[in-house]
């Protein structure tokens, strides 16, 4: 799944369980969606973009590791 956002964080991947650690005030995901990744059973993790910067999303769909990779567990 990959989520097109105006979002910058030089985080290249972190776990469901590691972002509530970290206390945030705000963060670029809805923290029910968080759990809700967690619990799935069908996904493994999401990928935060800039879907601003004109090339990003074809990259990113094309597997390219850009932006943030948000793992349900990190196994």
């Amino acid at each position: 799944m990959v989520i097109a956002i105006n979002f910058r964080w030089p985080v290249p991947e972190i776990t469901v369980m590691e972002l509530p650690a970290r206390n945030l005030d705000d963060l670029v995901i809805e923290r029910p969606c968080l759990e809700i990744i967690q619990n799935s059973e069908v996904i493994d993790r999401i990928q935060i973009i800039n879907g601003l910067k004109e090339g990003n999303i074809t990259r990113a769909r094309n597997g390219e590791h850009i932006g943030t990779i948000i793992l349900s567990n990190p196994f």
